[in-house]
C-alpha cells in the first residue's frame, strides 16, 4: 500500500448528531453516525479486508430501520455504547497522545480479533491516516464517557450543567461575554451550590472505582467541558468541580 494511496483515505472525523431535546440520546445518535463513519472508512482504507466489510454490514443490519424496531436499535445502540466505554475508556489518554501501544491492546480485544491491526498498523501506513484512526478512537470515546456522565453523575449536577452552558451560549451568540475574562471558578462555585455534597462524594467513588484511580475524574470532566459546554472547546473546566468541595 503505497504512501500516497494511504494519506488522504481518512478523512478528518466530523459530528453529525441529530438535534434531540434528549441530550443522552442526542450523544448516542453522534456515537452511532460516528461509527458509521469510522467503518466506512476503514473499510475504504483496507479494502482487500473482509472482516472490515463484515464489520459494516452488522452495523448496517444493526441499526438499519427497515428491519429493526426503534427500542430494538436504541437497545443496541447503547450496549454498543457500553461496550465501547468499558474497553476503550481506560485507553483515552493514549488515544489522544498517539500511543502504538493503545493499538496494541485494541488487537488483543475479542470483537476485533478479525481485523488483524498490528498487522495493518505498520510502517506503510502514512502518518497522517494513523493520526485521524487515533482521532476517531478518542472522539468516539469522549462520547461514550459523555454518556457514563450522564448516567452517574447527580441529576442537579447535570441540570446545572447545561442551564450554565446554554446560559453562556447565549450571551456568547448575543455578544455579551468575553472568553478571556470568563470566571471558570465563579461558575463552578455556582453549579457546586445546587448539588448536595454526598452526591457529589458518591458520584467521585463510582467513577474512580473507590478512590483508586482519579485519573478518571479528570479525563471525564475535560471531555464532557469540551463536549457539553457548545463554545467551541473553550468553556469550562468541569474537572474544577470535585476541587470545590473538601
Amino acid at each position: 500500500m503505497s504512501e500516497e494511496v494511504t494519506s488522504d483515505k481518512l478523512t478528518e472525523v466530523s459530528t453529525t448528531g441529530a438535534a434531540f431535546s434528549d441530550k443522552q440520546e442526542s450523544m448516542m445518535v453522534e456515537f452511532l453516525d460516528m461509527m458509521d463513519q469510522f467503518l466506512v472508512q476503514l473499510k475504504v482504507l483496507f479494502p482487500e479486508c473482509a472482516e472490515t466489510q463484515r464489520l459494516n454490514d452488522v452495523f448496517n443490519d444493526t441499526f438499519d430501520s427497515s428491519n429493526r424496531s426503534s427500542d430494538d436499535r436504541k437497545a443496541s445502540a447503547k450496549q454498543a455504547v457500553e461496550r465501547w466505554s468499558q474497553v476503550m475508556r481506560p485507553l483515552f489518554s493514549r488515544f489522544v497522545s498517539k500511543d502504538d501501544s493503545a493499538i496494541e491492546e485494541l488487537s488483543q480485544v475479542p470483537e476485533l480479533s478479525g481485523l488483524d491491526i498490528m498487522a495493518k498498523w505498520n510502517s506503510e501506513l502514512h502518518p497522517t491516516t494513523r493520526d485521524n484512526i487515533f482521532m476517531y478512537l478518542t472522539e468516539l470515546t469522549q462520547l461514550c464517557n459523555v454518556n457514563t456522565m450522564y448516567n452517574t453523575a447527580p441529576s442537579n449536577l447535570m441540570n446545572a450543567v447545561f442551564s450554565m452552558a446554554n446560559n453562556l451560549t447565549q450571551q456568547l451568540q448575543a455578544g455579551q461575554l468575553d472568553l478571556n475574562n470568563l470566571n471558570v471558578m465563579g461558575l463552578a462555585e455556582d453549579i457546586m451550590q445546587q448539588v448536595d455534597e454526598d452526591e457529589i462524594q458518591n458520584f467521585a467513588q463510582n467513577i474512580t472505582q473507590g478512590g483508586s484511580d482519579m485519573s478518571q475524574v479528570q479525563d471525564m470532566f475535560s471531555m464532557a467541558s469540551q463536549m457539553m459546554n457548545g463554545l467551541g472547546g473553550n468553556g469550562v473546566d468541569l474537572s474544577a468541580l470535585l476541587g470545590q468541595r473538601k
